[in-house]
C-alpha cells in the first residue's frame, strides 16, 4: 500500500516528473513539474492513454516500449527505462523513468510513474568521452615517443598500457607487441643496470629525467632522453614517459670531446646552444662560474641562466633569426649562478653549422668590474610582475619553444587588452584578468603541429579544422580546471566568438559574450593584422582600420573598437613588426 505522505512529497518534488495511472494505463493525476514541462493542464489530458500524452507521442518506438512496460507493471513488475521528453518549445530532457504498481487505501491498484531528469549526467558522460578523445589525439600526435605503463607493488616497471605511433616507429614493434611487453624488455645497454635506482627516485619524487638506451626490434640501441612522471589511475600507480631520440646529440658529443679539452682552458665562458635554446656543450669556465655540473647544464636552457627581462620578452625564434641573418651578435646580458647570484656579461654569439645541424656558438665575458656602479636587478617585484614572470615561464615551457610567434602574440594581446580596460575605467582586478587572458588565450595551439601554424598560403579543410580547435583545447585540456579568480578560461574558449554569432566554436552572440571576451576578441584581431607572421606580411594601417570599422557594432563591441581606433590614430599600435 502506498504511503500517502510519501506520495504527496513526491508530487511536490520540483525535479521529478510524477504521474498516477489506472490499471489500464490511463492518466489519473500528474504533478506540477511534469505538467509545466509540456505546458498543459491536467484536465486536458486526464483519462488519456498515457502513451498518447505529450510526453510520449513524439516517438512510436518509445510508445511501444511504454505499452510493454505498462503490461509488465500490471503483472506486478517494476519497470525502468530511459526516455527523451520534448517541451512545446523543443527543449529536450533525458529522463530515468520508473513504472511500478501501487495499492491505494481503497484497495485499487494504480501505476506510479516517476521520471528523473538525468540530462546533466548524460552531458557529463559525453564531455568525458570528448576529453578522452582529445587526450588520445594529443597523445598520438606528440613528436616524441610516449609510453604509459604499470608499476608493480614491488616498484618494478609493469606492462605497457599504451604507446603512441612514434614509439612503434622508433623501435619497430607493433602496438600489439608493445602491450605484451614492459620497459624492462626495451631498456638496454650499460644504462639498463641503473633502472632500480631510477625507479626508486621516480617513485619517491614523482618525476625523473634521465638518459637510457632503448633496444629496437632489430637489436639496435637507440639513445633517448626520458622524462617520466608518476600518477594514480583507478587507484593504482602508473608512469607516463616521454622519450626523445638523441642519436644526433650523441654523435655530436663525440665531436665535442675532440675540442672540449682546448676550450676548457679558455678564460671565457663558452656555450654551444641549439636553435631552441638548449645547451649542448659548456666549458670548464662556465661550470666553475655558474656552479652547475656538466650533467645539469645538459638539461638546461639559456633562460635558466639568463634572467635578463629584455631577453625574456624576445622569443628564441626571433633571436635565432637575427643571429642567422647577422651571423654574429654582440650584446650585454646577465647570468645567474646555481646559488642565485647574478653577474653582468658581455656576449659574442656566432652562427655555425656542424654535422648538418645549426648551432649558436657563444663566448661570455664576466664584466662585473665594469658594471659595479650599475644597479642590480630588483630582487622583489610587484605581485603583477611576479605573476607575469611565472606565466611567461610557463608559456615558454609549454608553447614558446615550439611556437615563439604565438607566445609573442599572446604577450602583446595581453598588454593591449589591459590598456583598453584602463581606457574603459575598469578596476585593477579586471585589467589584470584581461592581461592574463591575453597571455593565455592561444595556449591551445600546443596541440597543433608547427607546420600548420606557420604554413604559408591557404589551409586544407582538415588543417583549418585543427586550427579552429585551439580555443576548446586550451579550455578543456589546460584551463577549465584551473581556479583562476578571473574568467581566463572563458576568454580562452570564446575569444573567436563574434557579436553577430559568426564566430567559433559555439557561435555565441550578443549578450552571451562577456565584456572581457568582447575586448579580447577585438584586440586579438587588431594584433594579428598589425603583425607580420611567418606565413604572411602584416596588414596595413588603413586595411586594419577598415576591418575594425566595418565590424564595429556588428562583429565587434562598439566601445572597444572606438578605443582601438583611437589607439591606432595616436600611434600606439606598431604595424609591420613581429
Amino acid at each position: 500500500m502506498t504511503n500517502k505522505p510519501y506520495l504527496k512529497a513526491l508530487f511536490r518534488t520540483p525535479d521529478l516528473f510524477v504521474g498516477i495511472l489506472d490499471h489500464e494505463g490511463r492518466l489519473i493525476n500528474a504533478n506540477d513539474a511534469s505538467l509545466e514541462f509540456i505546458k498543459r493542464d491536467l484536465k486536458d489530458i486526464k483519462g488519456d492513454k498515457f502513451w498518447e500524452t505529450p510526453w510520449w507521442d513524439h516517438s512510436k518506438q518509445l510508445q511501444g516500449n511504454l505499452k510493454e512496460g505498462i503490461e509488465a507493471a500490471k503483472k506486478g513488475e517494476a519497470i525502468r527505462l530511459e526516455a527523451n521528453h520534448f517541451s512545446p518549445e523543443g527543449e529536450k530532457v533525458t529522463v530515468d523513468f520508473i513504472l511500478r504498481p501501487v495499492e491505494e487505501e481503497s484497495g485499487a491498484t494504480r501505476l506510479l510513474a516517476l521520471g528523473r531528469d538525468i540530462s546533466k549526467r548524460e552531458e557529463i558522460k559525453n564531455e568525458l568521452k570528448e576529453r578522452e578523445k582529445k587526450y588520445r589525439e594529443i597523445f598520438n600526435n606528440a613528436n616524441d615517443a610516449v609510453y604509459l605503463h604499470e608499476v608493480t607493488e614491488e616498484g618494478i616497471p609493469g606492462e605497457f598500457i599504451e604507446v603512441n605511433a612514434v614509439a612503434t616507429k622508433m623501435l619497430g614493434y607493433t602496438r600489439k607487441e608493445f602491450l605484451s611487453m614492459s620497459p624492462q624488455d626495451i631498456d638496454g645497454g650499460e644504462k639498463a643496470q641503473d633502472v632500480p635506482i631510477i625507479m626508486e627516485e621516480l617513485l619517491s619524487k614523482g618525476h625523473k629525467t634521465f638518459e637510457m638506451y632503448h633496444q629496437a626490434k632489430n637489436g639496435s640501441l637507440v639513445p633517448v632522453d626520458v622524462s617520466s612522471h608518476v600518477f594514480e589511475m583507478n587507484g593504482k600507480k602508473r608512469v607516463i614517459s616521454i622519450a626523445r631520440e638523441i642519436t644526433k646529440r650523441k654523435e655530436l658529443e663525440k665531436t665535442q670531446k675532440l675540442i672540449s679539452s682546448s676550450l676548457d682552458q679558455a678564460s671565457l665562458e663558452v656555450y654551444w646552444i641549439t636553435p631552441d635554446g638548449r645547451f649542448v656543450y659548456t666549458n670548464k669556465q662556465v661550470r666553475e662560474r655558474l656552479g652547475y655540473s656538466k650533467e645539469e647544464l645538459e638539461n638546461m636552457s639559456v633562460w635558466e641562466i639568463d634572467p635578463n627581462p629584455e631577453h625574456a620578452e624576445e622569443s628564441r625564434e626571433t633571436r635565432w633569426s637575427r643571429l642567422k641573418e647577422n651571423e654574429v651578435l654582440n650584446f650585454e646580458s646577465i647570468h645567474k649562478t646555481k646559488g642565485g647570484d647574478t653577474y653582468p656579461v658581455e656576449i659574442a654569439s656566432h652562427y655555425i653549422q656542424h654535422g648538418g645541424e645549426e648551432y649558436e656558438f657563444a663566448f661570455a665575458k664576466d664584466i662585473t668590474k665594469r658594471k659595479k656602479t650599475e644597479r642590480r636587478l630588483k630582487q622583489s617585484r610587484s605581485e603583477l610582475r611576479q605573476s607575469f614572470v611565472e606565466l611567461a615561464e610557463t608559456t615558454s615551457r609549454v608553447l614558446g619553444v615550439r611556437d615563439p610567434y604565438t607566445r609573442r602574440h599572446e604577450l602583446k594581446v595581453g598588454r593591449l587588452a589591459m590598456e583598453v580596460g584602463e581606457r574603459m575605467d575598469l578596476d585593477e582586478e579586471k585589467r589584470l584578468g584581461l592581461y592574463l587572458g591575453g597571455v593565455l588565450h592561444d595556449i591551445g595551439k600546443i596541440a597543433i603541429p608547427e607546420t600548420i601554424l606557420t604554413k604559408p598560403g591557404g589551409l586544407k579543410d582538415i588543417e583549418w579544422k585543427m586550427i579552429k580547435s585551439h580555443p576548446e583545447v586550451g579550455y578543456n585540456q589546460i584551463l577549465s580546471d584551473t581556479d583562476f579568480p578571473w574568467p581566463v578560461a572563458e576568454m580562452t574558449l570564446h575569444h573567436h566568438e563574434r557579436l553577430d554569432g559568426s564566430g567559433y566554436p559555439h557561435g555565441l552572440a550578443g549578450d552571451e559574450l562577456s565584456l572581457e571576451v568582447r575586448i579580447l576578441g577585438a584586440v586579438d584581431v587588431l594584433e594579428a593584422m598589425s603583425t607580420r607572421r611567418p606565413y604572411r606580411a602584416a596588414r596595413s594601417k588603413g586595411h586594419t582600420l577598415k576591418v575594425l570599422k566595418q565590424g564595429r557594432g556588428e562583429k565587434f563591441d562598439l566601445e572597444v573598437v572606438n578605443i582601438l581606433v583611437d589607439m591606432i590614430e595616436e600611434g600606439r599600435i606598431e604595424f609591420g613588426g613581429e
